[in-house]
């Protein structure tokens, strides 16, 4: 239901007239399909990694840096949970994408960011 209630969102938040929260309805997208129970896992989370790519064309990290890094903090979650492609690369792009999140969750102004990414690295 939520899939197609942003669907539905979106035919008025276009990415011309309303950058913003376009891109935060692909954020939100991305997040429903990373979660999502029904349909193939793998399927899932291969759009979930589209919608967050989306979103990074408007939330950038000198526009929006902490939407930035919640971004690649959950596309380093979702290429960690990747099934389609290769374990390692899959996993390297998960560390890429927790370093970059960690260049503006640093420890000194969102220690329990940082923390919980470091946990993720030392997984991945």
């Amino acid at each position: 239901m939520a899939i197609a209630l942003y669907g539905a969102a979106l035919t008025v938040y276009t990415l011309e007239a309303f950058p913003e929260d376009w891109a935060m309805t692909q954020n939100n997208l991305a997040a429903a399909y990373a979660n999502r129970i029904n349909g193939s896992r793998a399927e899932n989370i291969d759009r979930a990694i589209a919608f967050f790519d989306a979103a990074l064309t408007v939330r950038t990290p000198e526009q929006f840096p902490e939407d930035w890094a919640m971004i690649q903090y959950n596309l380093g979650n979702a290429h960690n949970d990747r099934i389609n492609g290769s374990r390692d690369e899959n996993l390297e792009k998960a560390r890429s994408f927790y370093e970059a999140a960690l260049t503006v969750y640093t420890r000194e102004d969102f220690p329990e960011y940082w923390a919980m990414i470091q946990k993720k690295l030392a997984n991945a």
